[in-house]
């Protein structure tokens, strides 16, 4: 039970923060929509970090990652890219934007290219903390 909730906490409490930042008013650097400023690069940024928690808790929830999970961490970032911009449709003084839903998009197909690199490293994070913890290891469940 703790490997889940270990392996997918990071991907909510960014799930949970980027509802509670869509959730106020833009700041006012960011209301002259142009077709790509500078807050698409934090949509880029934010939606890879999420596609790359997403693979994560794949990871300390399966043995083999393949590259069916990878497509389905991507999806799950768009998606949740989507159920933001609808969110903001609804905020004061915030809209809803298909150019901010696309550099999400972007960020979250990110884990595509750099998925080597990235699940050899979610990989050797997984077994340093079954390391550290043993007995934690064996406790598995589920």
């Amino acid at each position: 039970m703790w490997r889940r909730l270990w392996g997918w906490l990071p991907a909510l409490i960014l799930m949970g923060t980027i509802f509670y930042i869509s959730s106020s008013p833009a700041p006012e650097i960011f209301r002259k929509k142009y077709i790509f400023s500078q807050d698409k690069f934090i949509h880029i940024a934010v939606y890879f970090a999420l596609a790359v928690f997403f693979a994560r808790a794949f990871v300390w929830d399966r043995r083999e990652m393949g590259r069916k999970w990878i497509l389905i961490a991507i999806a799950l970032s768009a998606l949740y890219g989507i159920s933001d911009e609808f969110h903001q449709s609804f905020v004061p003084e915030r809209t809803s934007d298909i150019f901010d839903w696309f550099a999400d998009l972007v960020g979250a197909s990110l884990l595509f290219a750099l998925q080597k690199p990235l699940l050899a490293l979610l990989r050797l994070e997984k077994r340093l903390t079954e390391l550290a913890i043993p007995q934690a290891a064996d406790r598995q469940t589920e």
